[in-house]
């Protein structure tokens, strides 16, 4: 096979030409040059304390008190008077009266109401129908999704198993709905279909609405086989006449403009403490009776110091002042009234007014009432006020929600510092604990004026400009029933050290181009990580893709229901690296689905450790990709596994697996080859060290080593060291 050197240009036989020493090819196109690293955030400046206030200078103490006389001598002249004594100390310093707190904010005043809109004039007849065309002939049916079961299911998640038609087009890992109507119904991926029983069963990992039901509809999410020509169009009939106009309502008045609410009060300043009275004076010594005159009488003794006087009592504190002008550096929910507690607005008895006048912008966005939680209505106050004021949210301690903090289309720059707080959800409902809310398009404007919270319609390709920070924040969930973290469009994300316990999925990441997720940890969680497509009209899997997002250094605890620890779909350039995979069990630890992208072309895998006690339904790493390269650079498994399953949807996949130091495989069994796939397999270890034991490692379609140019397709390259 090596007599003649391969002229052919294409990838299977150029990829082995150099085993033959044949003359190198043209150069391939240089490749695309690596993403240069975000430089490091600056840490914020410590803000500088008030001076204080001057000490208030303490009364001057009292004279002290003058000597008592001398005694008189012998008769004789009188006695001299005896000095006068030294003053007395001074008085302690009197305490200065506190300052009185600060004022709260006036409340913002309602706005006006809208003008109601004028009636719509009535519409004209229309004309006659034309005549109908005759059908065309029917196509040739295409293969058979969509099926039907009288299987009592309960709505929920997990494995859920029908009995369906036979003979279906079903196959394993596909994503399908089962409904019982539009408002319950179940969505996952398929574990596995037997054609000729017609046995279905499936991992539900979405829900909408509950209960039991016994009629259920079952379909793919995708498309169903192509349709038949359609047949020609019969003639058009005559158009009808064009009804008249109708007369234009007059528009509604505007409403007025509410009033500003009034600005508090000045709390008046606190008096000043009284001056204590000075301490009496010393009582003056009597006066000796005259004696006859003599010599000189010896001086007197020196009289007492008088004691001080007492300090003036404390000045009372003042009212609370006026509210300060302008705005912090950072918000945080606190300042909002939380409780840190699983208390809703009645458990703490307040009334709907309360909420009114404390909660402006979250009642009048997203409603709020007395059975809301009122840490939940503190985070949503903190998400809207810094929508309006790009200042950065910081939390400490506890939380506790019932619902979620929704975030407006129009926050581009939402910075969450967390401090390593926790917010618990209080019940088993279906919603993401912050949630943006998701574009209607992949239009480049938002229709709704910017000033609107709560726009549901704007367009993805505007909402993508968003670059989040978010940092220290554990989620506490219910069930496996919420999502942690569901932003949608951004570029340039990051997610620090954050902590996700009993979600369904940790962090979903939605047209979120180049996220950078470090150091974050799922627990418990039925998908801990998402790289996904947007799910919006004219969202496709080439352009709504979350490429070239990278999860470095996260962990994921899998309990024996767990679906997969990272799941990847139609994303190119995504990048997981030294992460760790352990707990009980998965179908996937990493679960990589191209949806037969054109543009989907690679995916790298470095340096991450497998640890599930009970290994994985499937394999550690799934791969389907239409065509491109997969480098899995470093791996280790302690636990029976398939270390990957891979293959080509149309094309061409060339898997490159290296520095593998250890793995244990299942029954002899390390790898799972689908269809169109070749492999590199380069300075491993353990059950791959010897070139000879390759190819029996493999299940699914055969895999033989390739020993020339041109051997085409399921095939293996091995390096080594010359003497394995």
């Amino acid at each position: 096979m090596c007599n003649t050197c391969s002229q052919n240009t294409t990838i299977q036989m150029g990829f082995f030409d150099k085993l033959c020493n044949c003359p190198p090819g043209p150069a391939g196109p240089q490749g695309i040059q690596g993403l240069k690293g975000e430089k490091g955030e600056k840490g914020d400046d410590g803000s500088q304390g008030p001076q204080g206030l001057p000490g208030v200078q303490g009364p001057i103490g009292p004279a002290g008190v003058t000597g008592p006389q001398g005694v008189p001598g012998t008769p004789g002249t009188p006695g001299a008077t005896g000095p006068a004594g030294p003053p007395g100390p001074t008085g302690p310093k009197g305490d200065t009266g506190n300052s009185g707190p600060v004022g709260p904010q006036g409340i913002q005043g309602i706005p006006g109401a809208t003008g109601a809109t004028g009636a719509t004039g009535p519409t004209g007849p229309a004309g006659p129908a034309g005549t109908n065309g005759t059908n065309g002939t029917n196509g040739t049916n295409g293969d058979k999704y969509t099926t039907s079961s009288v299987n009592s299911v309960t709505i929920g998640i997990g494995t859920k198993n029908f009995t369906v038609d036979t003979g279906l087009a079903l196959s394993i890992g596909q994503n399908i709905i089962a409904a019982f109507d539009n408002s319950n119904k179940m969505e996952g991926t398929i574990i596995s279909y037997n054609s000729g029983s017609g046995a279905l069963s499936m991992n539900s990992t979405t829900v909408t609405g509950s209960g039991t039901y016994t009629a259920w509809s079952i379909s793919l999410s995708g498309a169903p086989g192509p349709a038949g020509p359609a047949g020609p169009a019969g003639p058009a009939g005559p158009i009808g006449p064009t009804g008249a106009t109708g007369a234009t309502g007059p528009a509604g008045p505007a409403g007025a403009t509410g009033p500003a609410g009034p600005i508090g009060a000045t709390g008046p300043t606190g008096a000043t403490g009284v001056q204590g009275p000075a301490g009496p004076a010393g009582v003056p010594g009597s006066a000796g009776p005259a004696g006859p005159a003599g010599p000189p009488g010896p001086q007197g003794v020196q009289g007492n110091t008088g004691p001080a006087g007492p300090a003036g009592p404390m000045g009372a504190s003042g009212p609370p002042g006026p509210a300060g002008s302008g705005q912090g550096i950072s918000l945080t929910p606190d300042q909002f009234g939380t409780k840190h507690n699983n208390i809703t607005f009645a458990g703490d008895g307040k009334n709907q007014a309360f909420i009114d006048a404390n909660f402006p912008l979250t009642k009048s966005t997203y409603g709020c009432t007395t059975s809301d939680m009122i840490d939940w209505a503190c985070w949503q106050e903190a998400v809207l006020t810094a929508t309006n004021t790009n200042q950065p949210i910081e939390a400490y301690g506890k939380y506790y929600i019932n619902r979620a903090i929704n975030v407006p289309q129009i926050n581009y720059n939402l910075t969450i510092k967390g401090n390593h707080c926790e917010i618990n959800t209080t019940n088993t409902n279906t919603y993401s604990v912050f949630y943006r809310i998701p574009p209607a398009d992949n239009s480049a404007t938002l229709p709704n004026s910017p000033s609107v919270l709560g726009a549901t319609n704007g367009g993805a390709n505007i909402m993508v400009q968003a670059r989040y920070q978010i940092s220290g924040i554990t989620i506490y969930g219910q069930g496996n029933t919420q999502k942690g973290f569901d932003f949608g469009p951004s570029y340039g994300a990051k997610y620090e050290s954050c902590w996700g316990y009993d979600l369904g999925t940790f962090i979903h990441l939605k047209f979120a181009l180049r996220t950078y997720v470090l150091n974050c940890f799922a627990t418990g969680c039925n998908i801990g990580f998402i790289a996904d497509i947007g799910n919006w009209s004219g969202a496709s899997n080439s352009n709504s893709q979350s490429n070239h997002t990278t999860f470095e250094a996260c962990r994921t605890w899998s309990a024996p229901t767990a679906t997969n620890a990272f799941k990847i779909v139609a994303c190119s350039g995504v990048m997981i690296s030294e992460c760790i995979i352990e707990g009980k069990k998965v179908v996937n630890g990493i679960d990589f689905d191209g949806l037969n992208s054109t543009v989907v072309k690679d995916f790298t895998v470095r340096n991450t450790h497998f640890e599930c006690e009970q290994g994985a339904s499937n394999a550690f790493i799934k791969v389907r990709m239409r065509e491109g390269n997969f480098i899995l650079d470093g791996a280790f498994g302690q636990y029976p596994a398939i270390l990957l399953d891979a293959g080509s949807t149309a094309g061409y996949l060339l898997a490159h697996i290296k520095n593998i130091p250890y793995w244990v495989g299942v029954s002899g069994k390390a790898m799972y080859n689908n269809t169109g796939t070749n492999y590199i397999f380069e300075n491993n270890h353990g059950i791959f060290l010897q070139k000879s034991l390759i190819s029996p490692l493999f299940n699914g379609n055969p895999v033989t080593e390739c020993t020339g140019p041109g051997c085409g397709m399921d095939k293996f390259k091995w390096v080594g060291l010359p003497s394995f």
